[in-house]
């Protein structure tokens, strides 16, 4: 790590902080466009599960409480309805200009991004491992890295934050062991464990509804002569097939699975390397901007792994080779 004498400069903590500020603005920035995707998911979805469910039930019930004449009107009515609605916000969302799913992706990026600059750049990793007599070259090449990073995005409005919430979680400057250990190896170690879990979840819970609903399907397919005789039970199957296939298309485009894989592969990785980080320390040959170096370029690796699998185009379940 580098001297306390040449990283509390303040020209350097200056350009730490500029950095610091807008990875925060581009944090929440993320935070709020997968905010407005996941809303966009589900409001599209909504009229959508409305059809297949109500129609059913309306074809059943309707007819004997209204008459076959109003039960048809009432039926078509609704149907009309819900379309409307899916086309409307449809339109809507075009309207509000780019896809909230890829901006969340390209600022979720540029946030991860600039936060691991920023990191290497205050452990003197490469490529700030070189200038050890002129650390003003370091703090030119680190703006100019910034500016770079920045520049994908800098037609997007960021959040607007308080000083405090552009302050949060700004790393320990000077830079030591200790606070890198525990503001970015811990820190990412505990985050990638945590997500690698409730991704994991939600996969497992979405598949056993799947398989659930797919044995109902199965089960009333099979019985559908008996059933027509004593009960309207069978009209269900196109409805629980329908929405068999809505959840397995919501569980791949989820990509819960991926990410559960993904994230506990990096877990367990960064947890390796931490435990080589302290059993060698500043061995022959070992240095800490080497180790700090082989951190970041694991988390740049998934990263790119997590980046590539959102901003390709998911197909439909059916249709994955």
């Amino acid at each position: 790590m580098p001297p306390e004498s040449v990283v509390g400069r303040p020209s350097i903590e200056h350009a730490v902080n500029l950095a610091w500020e807008h990875f925060r603005r581009l944090d929440v920035t993320s935070v709020r466009d997968k905010q407005r995707w996941l809303w966009k998911k589900r409001a599209l979805l909504f009229p959508s599960l409305l059809v297949i469910v109500l129609l059913p039930i309306g074809k059943a019930l309707l007819p004997a409480l209204l008459g076959e004449a109003a039960s048809a009107v009432w039926l078509q009515g609704l149907t009309w309805f819900c379309t409307a609605v899916a086309a409307l916000l449809a339109f809507v969302h075009q309207l509000v200009g780019e896809d909230p799913n890829q901006r969340w992706i390209r600022t979720r990026a540029a946030a991860e991004s600039l936060k691991s600059e920023v990191f290497r750049f205050l452990a003197a990793a490469a490529p700030y491992d070189k200038a050890q007599d002129d650390k003003a070259q370091d703090v030119t090449v680190f703006l100019s890295r910034v500016q770079q990073l920045l520049e994908p995005v800098s037609h997007f409005i960021p959040e607007s934050l308080t000083d405090s919430e552009l302050r949060e979680g700004r790393p320990t400057c000077p830079a030591t062991p200790a606070s890198y250990l525990a503001e970015r190896v811990e820190d990412q170690i505990r985050f990638f464990t945590r997500r690698a879990v409730e991704h994991d979840r939600d996969a497992r819970r979405t598949r056993g509804w799947t398989w659930f609903l797919g044995g109902l399907v199965v089960l009333f397919g099979a019985s559908a002569p008996f059933l027509a005789q004593y009960t309207s039970l069978d009209m269900w199957i196109p409805v629980l097939t329908l929405l068999s296939a809505t959840l397995a298309t919501q569980l791949y485009m989820g990509r819960n699975e991926f990410q559960a894989a993904l994230y506990q592969g990096v877990s367990s990785q960064l947890a390796f390397l931490k435990t080589l980080w302290l059993v060698h320390g500043e061995g022959p040959g070992v240095s800490q901007s080497e180790f700090v170096a082989r951190f970041e370029d694991e988390l740049s690796k998934a990263n790119g792994a997590w980046l590539s699998e959102w901003s390709r185009q998911p197909e439909a379940p059916s249709e994955k080779k």
